[in-house]
């Protein structure tokens, strides 16, 4: 299960904080802008709670 984790985490990483990028400016543009922005909040969170979470993961198993 490590192996599994550690792996996926290694290819998905780069292209899941790519996408955690893209959804913080698209946040602070809605912010800007005076719209709501609270939809984007939830899938902002999950990103950086499995980057969170597969870093450490990975460090404590390696």
């Amino acid at each position: 299960m490590e192996a599994f984790i550690a792996v996926t985490a290694f290819y998905l990483n780069p292209i899941l904080a790519i996408w955690f990028f893209v959804n913080l400016t698209t946040i602070i543009k809605k912010i800007v802008k005076g719209e709501d922005y609270e939809s984007k909040l939830w899938i902002g969170s999950l990103l950086i709670a499995w980057i969170v979470f597969s870093f450490t993961f990975v460090s404590m198993s390696g």
